[in-house]
């Protein structure tokens, strides 16, 4: 009884160690690839690894493991100031970006910056006299 302990634990120790060395998900559907996909220690070689030739396939991968998300974190609205001796327009900032298993992808950054024009000696001389 004890050796077929011995041999049933072996086979037990290896299991886990296969398991725990998941590579792909080639051949396998649903939640089988779903729970290999979870037990992959590098989900972006996993992916690259594993032939995905269903949509079944590319569903079970993309609803239940990858990190999907999309923004735009770098939004500056125009805007406008005035000094005593010029006035400043900034143009503002539109970015966005997506990430998709941790990789980050730009979709665009249009960083319109600013504009400085000096007032006419004769405005600045106006706009001095009325702040003192």
């Amino acid at each position: 009884v004890d050796a077929a302990t011995d041999v049933g634990n072996a086979v037990v120790d290896g299991a886990n160690t296969v398991a725990g060395a998941v590579t792909d998900g080639t051949g396998l559907i649903g939640d089988a690839l779903t729970d290999a996909y979870n037990q992959a220690a590098d989900k972006v070689s996993f992916v690259a690894n594993t032939v995905i030739n269903t949509v079944e396939q590319a569903v079970a991968i993309l609803i239940n493991g990858f990190d999907f998300s999309a923004g735009c974190p770098h939004w500056v609205w125009p805007s406008l100031g005035v000094s005593n001796t010029d006035i400043t327009i900034g143009f503002g900032r539109q970015m966005c970006e997506v990430v998709l298993v941790g990789q980050r992808l730009t979709l665009f950054d249009f960083n319109w910056g600013t504009l400085t024009v000096p007032f006419p000696a004769p405005i600045a001389a106006m706009v001095a006299m009325g702040s003192n």
